[in-house]
């Protein structure tokens, strides 16, 4: 999808099924997360924050980033009404752009299946890390009833397994945590969640 579809969705995009969504990916995360001795956290293609912001007391400092820049502002407007010092939210779309900021966590939820050269921004996320972090990916299952020009169908296990290893991640781990109705572009779908170190 097209920037410009994503700037336009920005105001409107925390509908009541997003937010539900959300919560079952971040809960998910938080069981991930566990006992973790990490401090810092970047949620890459945050949206409107719906799932990094969930996490953000898990961590001393939170980057939420989004290639959208609507996308930021609500962000922006939410940790300002949350008065969360810690958290700030940046516009970066690593498919054009390197970055200097460095994290112990990166999440990325929901965002591969708009990214033509996954591989490529595996790649930038593992650069992004600081050595010893964690990536974690919650994506769609492959779904053969999804066919859109511009969006993957979900991502079969062992393919994204091989890509994280491709970009250099360690031990990648997959696996199905969600069934749900009509989430994935009016389909029933389900999600995995990928983690692999640097």
């Amino acid at each position: 999808m097209s920037d410009n579809v994503f700037e336009e969705m920005a105001k409107r995009y925390d509908t009541k099924e997003r937010v539900a969504l959300a919560n079952i990916i971040s809960s998910e995360m938080k069981r991930e997360l566990e006992g973790h001795g990490y401090h810092s956290l970047l949620d890459y293609g945050s949206g409107t924050g719906l799932v990094g912001l969930a996490l953000s007391d898990m961590f001393d400092a939170v980057m939420l980033a989004d290639a959208s820049g609507e996308m930021v502002k609500v962000a922006e407007a939410k940790i300002t009404n949350r008065e969360l010092e810690h958290v700030k939210a940046v516009h970066l779309d690593l498919t054009r752009d390197d970055t200097e900021f460095r994290a112990d966590v990166i999440i990325v939820s929901l965002v591969l299946l708009h990214i033509p050269n996954v591989r490529g921004v595996l790649e930038s996320l593992y650069e992004t890390l600081n050595p010893g972090g964690r990536l974690i990916i919650v994506d769609f299952d492959k779904n053969n009833a999804i066919d859109h020009p511009k969006v993957h169908n979900g991502f079969a296990h062992e393919e994204m397994r091989g890509l994280m290893m491709e970009a250099g991640f360690r031990t990648p781990a997959i696996g199905t945590f969600h069934h749900g109705e009509k989430i994935f572009m009016n389909e029933d779908a389900s999600l995995f969640l990928a983690s692999g170190v640097k």
